[in-house]
């Protein structure tokens, strides 16, 4: 029975951190010329008020469209690149950039996205012909930036959360089977 409560037990404890936190990325349409800008990341559950690390990430995409045309890169993509300098800040809400700590690169053979807090504030973004890139940017009023949030608990459970509840299921019947049989 002891066996059996263990192996329970890593096996939820595998999913839940399986599991991540997602982060959405904000469109700031003041502060990107008619560009509409969509995406996040998917990281490893961390203590709040954690650094973002590349090491955390375990998925991720970003997209930009504007004038009818969208492209997106992310994980999947060979020609990726996600680069964060400096301090991004982790919370349960979102992501946040202090003036001065740092800042986030994501490009790849089609798409760029920055945010620069290192020297002046800079935020710029676009694929071909399209983009934007402007110096002191609104961020729709926040400071420190906040570039990606969490959308809170689900209203639907997650298919994760399902297999996690119906594996404890599982394990609990099995050890109450097993002490009334034993009885």
């Amino acid at each position: 029975m002891r066996l059996t409560i263990t192996l329970c037990l890593l096996a939820v404890a595998s999913q839940a951190e399986a599991a991540g936190v997602t982060y959405h990325l904000i469109s700031y349409a003041a502060d990107q010329d008619g560009a509409t800008l969509s995406g996040y990341f998917t990281l490893r559950p961390e203590p709040d008020d954690s650094d973002f690390s590349t090491d955390d990430v375990l998925d991720w995409s970003v997209t930009i469209s504007q004038g009818g045309a969208s492209y997106t890169t992310g994980v999947s993509d060979p020609s990726s690149l996600l680069t964060p300098v400096g301090n991004i800040r982790r919370t349960a809400a979102g992501l946040t950039i202090a003036p001065g700590q740092g800042g986030l690169l994501i490009q790849s053979d089609a798409v760029l996205l920055s945010y620069s807090r290192l020297g002046a504030d800079e935020y710029s973004g676009g694929f071909g012909p399209f983009g934007w890139d402007v110096k002191s940017p609104s961020m729709g009023g926040t400071d420190p930036w906040v570039i990606a949030r969490t959308l809170g608990a689900p209203a639907v459970p997650e298919p994760s959360t399902l297999t996690l509840g119906g594996i404890a299921a599982a394990c609990a019947g099995a050890g109450w089977s097993r002490r009334r049989s034993a009885a």
